[in-house]
């Protein structure tokens, strides 16, 4: 009988140590996804406050932050001739009265309504593809960037 009393114990034993792993391991998992969460919402926070940083000081950034700023700001810089390039394959215009978009083949400007007079879009488009080739390679790392960006970062312990 005192070997089914122990078996019976060992069993019992081993059944409330498997609750108690599976209750930890929920519990590890809720507490991760937390942390993975936070850890998101403050990558987000990070974001606004560079974008934030940029807008705002961007005509003169500290010392420290110039070659980030000037990084982007050259992005920026290209984004914009892309898009311009965009506009220009779709056969797009802008109004010389109020600058909208207007539609290949239109004749009026649909905000202001002024005559907009035919451009010669396939000279534009010719000269988009005469472009250098070095202005569409491919985007430099931000991670070398960033390394140029000399910050100090004080690590506090939390007790």
């Amino acid at each position: 009988m005192a070997f089914f009393d122990t078996l019976t114990k060992v069993i019992s034993e081993t059944g409330h140590t498997v609750v108690n792993k599976t209750k930890d391991i929920g519990e590890i998992t809720k507490l991760t996804a937390r942390v993975s969460e936070l850890e998101r919402k403050m990558e987000q926070t990070y974001k606004t406050i560079g974008k934030l940083y940029v807008e705002h000081y961007g005509d003169n950034p500290d010392e420290m932050f110039q070659n980030a700023v000037a990084s982007i700001k050259d992005k920026q810089k290209k984004i914009a001739g892309y898009k311009e390039d965009i506009r220009i394959l779709r056969g797009i215009r802008k109004c010389s009265a109020c600058g909208a978009d207007v539609e290949s083949g239109s004749s009026f400007c649909s905000k202001c309504g002024a005559k907009v007079e035919p451009n010669n879009v396939v000279a534009d488009v010719d000269a988009i593809f005469a472009d250098d080739e070095a202005a569409y390679a491919e985007p430099e790392d931000d991670m070398e960037v960033m390394s140029d960006c000399e910050v100090e970062v004080d690590v506090y312990e939390e007790v």
